[in-house]
């Protein structure tokens, strides 16, 4: 098990090499599915490696990545909870990590749109009587305040989802709002909209898919470049 000074020791070593500042330390991936983290370890780890390798640091933190589904607020809530009762410093936390691979105007709108989107309303709700030192109103604000960055995002699970129903052209023309009909605008527009000033920044994912190893589901569809590097209609549509 890594100790904390191994982990600042790792992290100072990884910023000295690169040529923009860091500004965050990201937490787990999707703890709530496959990876099976337990809120009440999560929130020991937070405690123990993350809030004082931050401060350290002088760096924020990024959530768990989460999403607007009831197993992300069931997740985040035992999971603030936890760190409550453990004394965390969860005003460290500056941004929300998403993972949300539909490409729907209206279903983006609906989900995270600031502050009405269920996300936020969800959330709020299950801390409307307060927890710990932060009242109902206080939780609230707690939730609010942070900026949303989608850190993976596809229409890789979409009903009839572009791998079988026109591959890279397929996501691309949903990403972009080609296709029109349920899709509207397009997520792209959503996301990138100025006046969505909630929204930090957006990942499609995968950036490239290794055709040898099989390791992202539909990844040739949304892949952002092909092997030698040049841009798929996909990676076009993000770049432009």
């Amino acid at each position: 098990v890594c100790t904390l000074e191994q982990l600042v020791e790792q992290m100072n070593a990884t910023i000295s090499v690169l040529n923009v500042p860091v500004t965050r330390l990201a937490m787990f991936n999707e703890p709530w599915g496959h990876y099976g983290q337990h809120p009440v370890d999560s929130a020991t780890a937070y405690k123990t490696y993350f809030e004082p390798a931050a401060k350290q640091l002088g760096l924020c933190i990024v959530s768990a990545t989460t999403c607007a589904s009831p197993r992300c607020v069931v997740w985040d809530a035992a999971f603030l909870r936890a760190c409550e009762d453990a004394g965390c410093d969860l005003d460290l936390i500056c941004e929300w990590s998403i993972h949300y691979y539909h490409t729907h105007f209206d279903k983006w709108t609906y989900r995270y749109e600031f502050p009405s989107g269920t996300f936020y309303t969800e959330r709020i709700s299950n801390f409307s009587a307060g927890y710990g030192s932060r009242t109902g109103a206080e939780w609230e604000a707690f939730f609010l305040s942070k900026r949303l960055l989608v850190t993976e995002h596809a229409a890789n699970q979409e009903n009839n989802a572009p791998a079988f129903a026109g591959g890279q052209q397929g996501t691309c023309e949903r990403l972009a709002g080609q296709t029109g009909g349920a899709w509207g605008e397009g997520s792209l527009a959503w996301l990138l909209d100025p006046a969505r000033t909630h929204i930090s920044g957006v990942t499609l994912w995968p950036t490239y898919y290794d055709h040898h190893g099989n390791r992202q589901d539909y990844g040739q569809a949304s892949k952002q470049v092909y092997e030698d590097g040049s841009l798929t209609p996909v990676g076009r549509a993000f770049q432009a």
